[in-house]
């Protein structure tokens, strides 16, 4: 049995590859350095729900920044219908202690 996971399709923005893959995650890499804004989550969104043709997925979050944070805004943000219309679940690669702070 064959378990690798391939990526079906991808969307390469200047702040995250969004990748739709063979498992039905889509993986969100971000590209950033320091802490997300709202104006780009909204931007990862519209991809992403493109990308996932309106469908809900579970998402996966990585990025290899460890400065990589959510600003408050943001943080509030994560938790509308407009941003969570098309997440079954999140799940975030946490690599620095200030990722885990609220």
């Amino acid at each position: 049995m064959n378990n690798s996971v391939k990526v079906i399709d991808e969307v390469i923005l200047d702040c995250a590859i969004i990748a739709l893959r063979s498992d039905k995650i889509i993986h969100i890499h971000y590209l950033l350095n320091g802490p997300m804004s709202l104006e780009i989550s909204k931007k990862i969104v519209n991809a992403r729900s493109r990308l996932a043709k309106n469908k809900p997925y579970p998402m996966l979050y990585t990025s290899e920044n460890p400065s990589v944070t959510a600003s408050e805004e943001l943080t509030e943000y994560l938790l509308t219908e407009e941003r969570n219309r098309l997440v079954l679940a999140d799940a975030f690669v946490i690599t620095s202690f200030s990722q885990r702070l609220p």
